[in-house]
């Protein structure tokens, strides 16, 4: 480099490439920490007591963490009415912080699905599934 010539980066002045160095982020889909699936997870925990009533929505959210074997899964459960006076089943699992997968199972009344609910949380406990506070 000759004396008395000045390089200009590319980017301009430095101050420019800390905004290009951390990448577009966004609080609705950004984590900072790697477990966190608060976004994704953001249900509340209840179990309806009021089994008759149609509108209470039954949702149990499980996890299960292992650090060690770098596991970090989460399997959710709810009862959800359908548009035909069903009601469906709606199991989702996956990797925490990621959109997972889901499966939907109708069913014609709600002692029913409650039943398959129970049947699935007993065997996701079993697995080592623990309710999330």
């Amino acid at each position: 480099m000759k004396s008395g010539v000045q390089r200009r980066s590319v980017f301009g002045h430095h101050s420019n490439l800390q905004s290009i160095r951390k990448p577009n982020r966004s609080d609705a889909i950004d984590s900072n920490h790697s477990l966190d699936a608060s976004v994704l997870l953001r249900l509340s925990l209840s179990m309806a007591t009021d089994a008759d009533n149609p509108t209470l929505l039954q949702v149990l959210v499980l996890e299960r963490v292992d650090r060690a074997r770098n596991m970090a899964r989460f399997y959710v459960l709810s009862i959800e009415p359908t548009l035909f006076e069903d009601l469906a089943l709606v199991r989702r699992w996956g990797r925490i912080g990621s959109p997972g997968r889901e499966r939907i199972d109708l069913h014609p009344s709600r002692p029913v699905a409650q039943i398959e609910l129970k049947k699935w949380l007993d065997l996701k406990t079993r697995r080592g599934y623990q309710l999330r506070a």
